[in-house]
């Protein structure tokens, strides 16, 4: 008769949502916003509202915009978050009434994530802006691409 031996597990699985930031197209058009002068843009996104916010570099344009820009969002439990969360902030606005930091969100979008490890979710996705502080219209698009990660912490 063989002894049985007591294994243990040390490894713990965590996933990571890696997030692709490409570019945007129709953010600020100057035939909607003439009097806009500073077009400097970053994206920030997240998968819990209040926690983790990730962005991407700084980017200068006008209607297209390219960041290229990769981040790593850490998720112990994947089915624990149902979207990604994105924003695209414009910076230095002298124009908006209201930013007394400069900080105006000319596009927000809200995108399923992956379920399953290794998946890729990789699209061109509406961005909607709220006009006169209530209502939102659909303006501009981002393009994004998601893969939900496995990562082993040893």
């Amino acid at each position: 008769m063989q002894k049985m031996k007591k294994v243990f597990i040390t490894d713990k699985t965590q996933y990571g949502l890696r997030v692709m930031v490409m570019k945007a197209n129709g953010i600020d058009n100057p035939l909607l916003h003439p009097l806009v002068e500073n077009r400097l843009y970053r994206v920030v996104y997240f998968v819990e509202p209040g926690k983790g916010v990730f962005c991407t570099s700084m980017a200068k344009g006008v209607i297209f915009l390219e960041w290229m820009d990769e981040g790593l969002i850490p998720l112990e439990n994947p089915y624990d978050h149902m979207y990604l969360y994105v924003e695209v902030i414009r910076f230095m606005s002298q124009v908006d009434p209201g930013t007394s930091r400069g900080l105006v969100v000319v596009g927000r979008a809200k995108i399923p994530i992956p379920r399953v490890p290794g998946t890729e979710i990789k699209g061109v996705f509406d961005l909607v802006r709220t006009h006169e502080g209530k209502e939102t219209k659909p303006e501009g698009c981002i393009m994004i691409s998601m893969t939900l990660e496995t990562i082993t912490i040893m």
